[in-house]
């Protein structure tokens, strides 16, 4: 249990993926009589007979798991057993969900929050307010103001009291106690590095020193952790230790217990199980031809992601994890500078620019005459897909669409019109894609429209699927490319863990 001041700050590289009390205590010489674990044990069970749950300090644990260990315990003599009486699971991905009770003091909020932006900074962990998750903390004040939590996470609703008193290092403490750790006093190996003078220990609160033999210790011994007891924590008499330091590590003797910082072996420690932190930058660019801004521009990622310039030519990728990348630029009619670009993304970057220049169409050499030149008949322009080939990831959510963009070999000189219609291939209208048809009009000047077909997304694992998009009965044009084929690539997987989803680009031109 915390208090203020010299509360009992408590540290911890031992991570508990499975914990059981050992059997014994080292104790000094001035100890009358040594308690044994069994009646360690006792104590915990009895400080409240009629609770589900049993404390040992600021670490709860269910009563039925505890119960079950004591009796083992009691059977095999107080010989040690080699299976832990309580496993702990670990917060699936990393993703802690939590909720304050409507109670709850501004300040103690805001220690928790500052808390779990600590953790956050160095580990793979990530705590969010839950709507309707079933796992998740909900953080209260007791009323004997307390602080304490459960170790790990036990499903359902969990409860984590902070006190008054409580600061950000408080609750990062409860934390960790949250996150599977223990008290570091409290790790097998204790005994190498400190005596427990248990005749100096108050009447009922023995049990807090117990070993947890099967604690997973990451790293050496940590005088410094933010789960270390300080020196006289539960003393009948404050003025000597309860805790006391081996001839090896008497350095350590008035500094254990420190509540003001996360150790190097707390951040190590946690890191062993949740992993490092993940870090998410922004990458984006602008799209120029001449002085202006060029929208519609497709800028494409390794990997297949894409963004379009929007009509201020700038484009996007809001959320990429640090690594490197090749961006590549394209847009019909016109040629890029550079053709690419490779980016180093360990930080925002706003500056992967590209500048675009027009494809010069050929202006023919009128013939000299004095006579009026005839009105030329209008020039028969051939039709392409411009990209007969497109394949996009299926997605579980919205609508996704394929843009197919289809061009004029050069700007018209007349309305031109061509009809459209989707045909399956393994892809089934209907199922996989929303069958269309219709008619394309350019007006003069004009040189490029668009066709957008709808993907129904699924969760089934399958093949990738085609289909195409056929052109025909063109007026004022010929066909050049009159197929253009789209492939929906399967993004359903059988495990648990889903794909990235796809960034998918707004077109710059509506359909007709």
């Amino acid at each position: 249990m915390w208090k203020p001041f010299r509360s009992p700050l408590i540290h911890i590289v031992a991570f508990a993926a499975a914990i059981g009390l050992a059997p014994s205590l080292s104790v000094t010489a001035q100890a009358q009589s040594t308690p044994s674990n069994l009646q360690l044990l006792d104590k915990a069970l009895d400080k409240a007979p009629d609770s589900n749950r049993v404390a040992i300090d600021d670490m709860l644990f269910p009563r039925a798991n505890f119960l079950a260990y004591r009796n083992k315990v009691a059977q095999q003599d107080g010989r040690h057993l080699s299976s832990a009486f309580y496993n702990t699971t670990r917060w699936t991905g990393g993703n802690v969900y939590y909720s304050f009770d409507a109670s709850l003091p501004t300040n103690q909020r805001t220690a928790f929050l500052d808390a779990c932006a600590e953790w956050e900074k160095w580990v793979n962990v990530k705590f969010t307010a839950r709507s309707t998750q079933a796992n998740y903390i909900n953080v209260y004040q007791d009323a004997n103001n307390s602080s304490y939590s459960y170790i790990g996470m036990v499903g359902g609703s969990q409860q984590m009291s902070l006190a008054p008193w409580a600061t950000k290092w408080t609750a990062c403490h409860e934390i960790a106690h949250a996150l599977g750790a223990m008290h570091e006093q409290c790790r097998s190996d204790r005994d190498s590095y400190v005596t427990i003078n248990l005749a100096n220990v108050q009447s009922g609160t023995e049990s807090n020193f117990a070993i947890i033999s099967d604690s997973i210790n990451k790293g050496s011994y940590d005088f410094d952790s933010v789960m270390h007891y300080f020196s006289t924590a539960f003393a009948i008499d404050s003025s000597k230790y309860t805790i006391v330091c081996k001839p090896d590590y008497t350095q350590y003797q008035d500094t254990m217990g420190q509540r003001e910082y996360l150790s190097a072996l707390d951040k190590a420690g946690m890191v062993a199980i949740y992993g490092a932190p993940v870090s998410y930058y922004a990458l984006s660019g602008t799209v120029t031809v001449g002085t202006a801004k060029l929208s519609g521009a497709l800028i494409t990622l390794n990997g297949g992601q894409t963004a379009t310039s929007n009509t201020s030519g700038i484009f996007s990728f809001p959320s990429l994890a640090a690594g490197t990348y090749t961006l590549t630029p394209s847009k019909t009619g016109y040629t890029f500078s550079p053709t690419s670009r490779q980016i180093n993304l360990s930080g925002n970057v706003t500056t992967a620019n590209f500048a675009a220049t027009a494809v010069a169409t050929p202006t023919p050499t009128p013939t000299p005459t004095k006579t009026p030149t005839p009105t030329p008949t209008p020039t028969t322009v051939p039709i392409t897909i411009s990209a007969p080939s497109i394949a996009m990831v299926e997605s579980n959510a919205g609508a996704p669409y394929m843009s197919f963009n289809i061009s004029l070999s050069e700007p018209a000189k007349q309305t031109i019109t061509v009809n459209f219609t989707t045909v399956d291939g393994t892809a089934t209208a209907g199922s996989d894609y929303v069958a269309r048809s219709g008619t394309l009009t350019f007006k003069a000047g004009s040189i490029i429209s668009e066709v957008r077909i709808t993907l129904i997304p699924d969760r089934i694992v399958e093949a990738n699927e085609t289909f195409s998009v056929v052109l025909s009965n063109p007026t004022g044009a010929t066909l050049y490319v009159a197929t253009g084929k789209g492939t929906i690539v399967n993004d359903d997987k059988t495990t648990s863990k889903e794909a990235p989803p796809t960034t998918v680009a707004e077109p710059s031109a509506p359909d007709g």
